[in-house]
């Protein structure tokens, strides 16, 4: 799974990706790049940069569950992640920047609309 998600999502191309399942249970990985371009935060070379943490969990019946969204520090998005769905987790990673703070929320609300549009 590593090695898939490095395929798709590079570092130093991209500013994130989205890990959900599709309308037929597959999984979907794709990544973005921000309109606006900034510099990411990086706390120290040898941790990582800063993220954006957007996850839930699916029902069988399509329920989203246990949406949580918060930042934390990631040496290895692709193992991260790789964890993420092998726990059944989905959502979206995406680089903490200047600019990003508004993007990350906007996201999460639109989840939080589809939750309670259930």
């Amino acid at each position: 799974m590593k090695n898939y998600i490095k395929e798709i999502y590079n570092e130093d191309e991209h500013d994130g990706f989205i890990f959900v399942l599709d309308e037929n249970e597959n999984l979907d990985i794709s990544a973005f790049t921000y309109k606006k371009r900034s510099a990411p935060i990086e706390i120290h070379p040898e941790l990582g940069y800063k993220y954006h943490v957007i996850m839930y969990r699916e029902t069988v019946d399509g329920e989203f569950i246990e949406p949580d969204m918060f930042e934390a520090v990631i040496g290895d998005p692709y193992h991260y992640v790789g964890h993420l769905l092998t726990v059944g987790f989905f959502g979206t990673i995406c680089k903490k920047t200047k600019n990003s703070t508004k993007y990350a929320n906007t996201l999460y609300k639109d989840l939080l609309k589809i939750i309670k549009s259930q």
